[in-house]
């Protein structure tokens, strides 16, 4: 797989990486208010409930209560058989109220106060107009089979979604007095209070938070977005900052690459155009003493044709070396190497250095050219290290090629010296040399950027045997290959 990723699609997947957990954290909050919401009203059932229960609680621990007659609070007919249900204080009649009959009328007078609606109720009701709807006898069943202190579900009636809830009341010995003739006993399920609450009020507030959370939501979104692309804008106007740099390098880099190839060019013909000139001389001075013969105008002719021909192969040599050639292909190494050599033969041969090749040769992907640019950039340099640091006779450049498990490696070593530790960590950045006002200090820059930008490897140096080594890591396949 490819290696690289771009400026933007990183920032777009930095992007998706905070919005996702962002989104999530909204999605869970969102439920969590829904959630809230629902223990709310449930809380607000429950206090309902436990102040009619208290309520009630008072009235039978007191035995009921009696309260004048009116049209408000008739005599209740169901505790007719009840002793005294009506007495006489002066000239007002008094009736008794039972906890049922007070509570009742306590609910249906103040329906809504509360934001819900109560009702007293049971199975074997004394009074039918406490008899359980659908729902009631389904909770009271469910707590008489399984017993527990609560029974509610969240549903939809048709007018909307709502807490039904109810809490059961079992008989105890103030209950008796009314429901006695009932066959009740103590412990028995009496029935229980349900309330009603619809969740419109609380759905609305769910519905106030979850906007507010979609507007911090959004506004948070557009934050990082705008964040990013300002990031992004900032990145990119280094990396074109950047480009422009490195093409201002690449130029230099090209100049100066031009002037050392002009130096072996000048090299390479020098020696074959002095043979062809001394050969010609030699004709000529054979010509003024009439002494040429078939034989030496044959021997004459094929010294020149050898040396015009050495001299066609240096310029297709030259001329293959400067073409911009930018196809990607599969090479060996030890031809992009020979090919150097060969450009460069001469000059070895003028300073006396020697050039050993060897290692297997693994066949890589890439430009050809541009790694032999790389190649004749380190055998210059090693030149001049031995040329500047090495008097002795021994001049070598040791190449050495190979595999590096899934990659290949290729090493230029040489005998000249080293290279200082002080200037190891400066040796790849533009415009620093070690060699003064020779030197341009783009060189060794441009040849990492081409390991790692073209080939997708890596360039480092050691000092080892009393000289400098150059090792390039490059892969063997193209990058989308495994």
């Amino acid at each position: 797989m490819g290696r690289n990723f771009s400026t933007a699609k990183i920032l777009i997947l930095l992007s998706i990486l905070l919005i996702i957990p962002t989104l999530g954290m909204f999605v869970h909050n969102a439920l969590y208010d829904l959630d809230h919401a629902r223990h709310m009203a449930h809380a607000h059932a429950q206090s309902i409930l436990n102040k009619d229960k208290s309520l009630r609680m008072w009235a039978a621990a007191h035995g009921g209560v009696y309260v004048p007659v009116d049209e408000r609070t008739p005599p209740n007919p169901y505790l007719s058989h009840i002793p005294n249900r009506d007495i006489k204080v002066g000239n007002k009649t008094l009736t008794l109220m039972n906890p049922a009959y007070m509570l009742r009328q306590i609910m249906e007078e103040n329906i809504g106060l509360y934001g819900a609606r109560s009702k007293i109720t049971s199975l074997k009701p004394l009074n039918p107009i406490n008899a359980p709807d659908a729902w009631e006898t389904k909770a009271l069943k469910a707590i008489e089979a399984q017993g527990g202190d609560e029974f509610f579900e969240f549903i939809d009636e048709g007018n909307g979604e709502k807490l039904r809830y109810l809490q059961p009341f079992y008989v105890e010995e103030d209950c008796l007095k009314c429901h006695a003739h009932q066959g009740y006993k103590l412990g028995d399920l009496r029935g229980g209070i349900s309330v009603s609450i619809p969740m419109d009020h609380y759905y609305h507030q769910v519905r106030t938070m979850v906007w507010l959370k979609v507007i911090a939501f959004t506004t948070a979104m557009v934050t990082i977005l705008v964040i990013m692309y300002f990031v992004y804008r900032k990145i990119e106007s280094n990396r074109l900052h950047e480009l422009k740099q490195q093409q201002l390098i690449f130029e230099q880099s090209k100049q100066a690459a031009m002037g050392e190839m002009i130096g072996a060019i000048t090299h390479q013909m020098k020696q074959p155009l002095n043979i062809m000139a001394l050969s010609t001389q030699e004709v000529e001075a054979d010509l003024d003493e009439g002494a040429v013969s078939n034989e030496v105008l044959e021997r004459h002719i094929n010294t020149l044709m050898t040396e015009i021909v050495y001299l066609s192969d240096t310029i297709d040599d030259f001329r293959n070396f400067f073409r911009p050639d930018k196809d990607r292909q599969y090479f060996h190494l030890h031809e992009a190497v020979t090919n150097g050599l060969k450009i460069l033969s001469t000059q070895m041969k003028v300073h006396d250095i020697r050039i050993e090749l060897d290692g297997e040769n693994p066949e890589i992907y890439g430009n050809r050219n541009e790694l032999q640019q790389v190649i004749i950039n380190l055998i210059n340099n090693a030149k001049d290290a031995l040329l500047h640091n090495n008097e002795y006779d021994n001049r070598k450049i040791h190449i050495t090629t190979g595999y590096a498990g899934k990659d290949a490696f290729l090493r230029v070593c040489d005998n000249g010296g080293g290279i200082a530790p002080e200037h190891m960590e400066k040796l790849f950045t533009p415009y620093f040399t070690t060699k003064g006002e020779q030197g341009t200090g783009i060189g060794l820059y441009m040849s990492r950027m081409i390991v790692e930008k073209s080939f997708e490897g890596s360039m480092g140096v050691t000092n080892e045997n009393g000289g400098a080594c150059f090792t390039l890591t490059l892969p063997r396949n193209m990058p989308n290959e495994e």
